[in-house]
């Protein structure tokens, strides 16, 4: 970038990056209509024709290229794998208390359910025993578990 800086980052493509590209350029030709051009609205136009290229900035640097570079990005894809990791896992653990939340739910929503505690506090029972289905008798008699 001149002046012994460079810029570091990464391309990829996105339609809100050279969207930001093209407003940068544009201010910076609205300034500079019938003047000389500054050494800083040379950058700024830099910068917008990488905004266009997709370029999105990770780091700066002073001097010559040298190891610590290699190092910060050693570092920082290491810190990104770490936290996306606990991320992940945290939307998995949010996914299962979600998942049983919505199975506790449904159960306490349920008629049976509903028609089964109904029948224990009226009979202090859960278990039902009915007569042959085929006799005239539709007596239900109840017996205890216990």
């Amino acid at each position: 970038m001149g002046e012994g800086k460079w810029w570091l980052g990464k391309v990829q493509q996105s339609p809100e990056i050279r969207k930001v590209g093209w407003n940068i350029i544009r201010s910076v030709n609205q300034q500079t209509v019938g003047q000389q051009a500054t050494p800083e609205a040379c950058q700024a136009h830099l910068v917008g024709r990488l905004r266009q290229a997709g370029f999105q900035f990770t780091g700066e640097y002073e001097g010559e290229p040298d190891g610590r570079i290699v190092q910060d990005l050693i570092v920082a894809d290491y810190l990104w794998r770490l936290s996306s990791n606990f991320y992940r896992y945290q939307e998995w653990l949010n996914g299962q208390k979600e998942a049983d939340a919505e199975a506790a739910r449904k159960d306490l929503t349920d008629p049976a359910r509903a028609r089964d505690a109904w029948r224990y506090w009226r009979n202090r029972t859960h278990a039902v025993r009915r007569g042959n289905p085929v006799a005239p008798s539709t007596r239900t008699t109840h017996m205890r578990l216990s």
